[in-house]
């Protein structure tokens, strides 16, 4: 395992939780990975 993906991963799911959708588990996580890096929000 390359050691940036945990960091990666917890960036990934602080925008999911603090966009509001930590309760809608993988499918927000899906949609993060399909923003391009500037449309993160």
């Amino acid at each position: 395992m390359n050691a940036e993906l945990p960091p990666f991963v917890k960036t990934l799911t602080d925008r999911v939780v603090a966009a509001g959708r930590g309760g809608h588990r993988y499918a927000a996580m899906i949609e993060q990975f399909r923003k391009p890096m500037g449309a993160w929000s």
